[in-house]
């Protein structure tokens, strides 16, 4: 077991970089590792995103993340919301197989009016 003086020599000998970053830069570089197996997945998606839900929805909504096998998507209103998880949930699931060959569980919309 390190006491307080084994473990501040560690540090200070140099075997440890003690460079601070900024909360920002970890929280970016981690978020990046945790996703980076969905990465080309997502952009696969993003890439057919027209095709896959139609001209009408297109501009409406937007593939966000794929967390556990379920694309998040960020949707601007609560109808849209209400089209893609109730009524086209399915079809959607469907041509994200059929066009990227990627198969998901599930499909969840959030609306962000911003």
């Amino acid at each position: 077991m390190y006491n307080d003086n084994r473990l501040k020599n560690l540090w200070t000998n140099g075997q440890y970089n003690l460079a601070a970053e900024p909360i920002g830069a970890v929280v970016s570089m981690l978020n990046e590792k945790l996703s980076r197996s969905d990465s080309h997945k997502l952009s696969s998606i993003r890439e057919h995103w027209q095709k896959i839900v139609g001209d009408e929805l297109f501009d409406l909504c937007f593939p966000s993340r794929i967390q556990s096998d379920i694309l998040l998507v960020v949707g601007s209103t609560a109808t849209v919301k209400f089209a893609l998880e109730q009524m086209y949930r399915q079809a959607v699931l469907d041509h994200i197989r059929d066009l990227t060959g990627k198969r998901l569980k599930d499909l969840k919309c959030i609306v962000d009016t911003r």
